[in-house]
């Protein structure tokens, strides 16, 4: 059941890492959702994460339970800081959220996602944690704009993002030397 107030989701266990990787930096992410008032902070495989309100850690969970939580919050986080590699890097989390209804909010280096969404409307970009923090508040003050485009979102992702779409690039990625 879908929360009554603005819920992101991050995917990943990158929060408790005493060195986090510099291509998935996301130091003072928490900060952003305990300092200001911008709701709940949902953290999905992160099984050393201590949390409390407003972040909410669920440790690893399998596949389809971590898509029926999905389902459950608004926005789903690619939160990571610029970083020269993210020209290179496809995560799978993006396209987890968009087949969940959620809205993407991804940092803007993020090449291949932002080439493979096409569709603007459901992902939205930040250069750094300020305009994260603008975003946040923004959906927070406007959230019928967000369930209103749930089913959008997941329309388009399960008519674009999927296996067939994209098998034949994948192929070519694997045959070539």
């Amino acid at each position: 059941m879908e929360t009554k107030h603005l819920s992101s989701v991050y995917i990943g266990n990158d929060l408790s890492q005493p060195h986090p990787q510099s291509y998935r930096n996301v130091t003072g992410l928490i900060e952003i959702f305990k300092q200001n008032n911008v709701d709940t902070l949902t953290i999905i495989g992160d099984n050393k994460l201590s949390a409390r309100q407003p972040i909410i850690s669920l440790g690893f969970l399998p596949h389809q339970e971590m898509m029926n939580e999905l389902t459950k919050h608004h926005i789903g986080l690619l939160p990571w800081k610029k970083h020269w590699l993210h020209e290179y890097k496809d995560p799978n989390k993006p396209y987890g959220y968009a087949h969940a209804g959620l809205l993407i909010l991804s940092i803007s280096d993020m090449t291949n996602v932002l080439n493979n969404i096409k569709d603007k409307q459901i992902i939205r970009t930040f250069n750094d944690y300020g305009d994260l923090l603008e975003l946040l508040t923004y959906y927070k003050e406007n959230l019928e704009e967000l369930i209103r485009m749930k089913q959008k979102i997941r329309n388009y992702a399960h008519k674009n993002l999927i296996w067939e779409k994209n098998e034949p690039k994948i192929l070519e990625a694997y045959s070539s030397p």
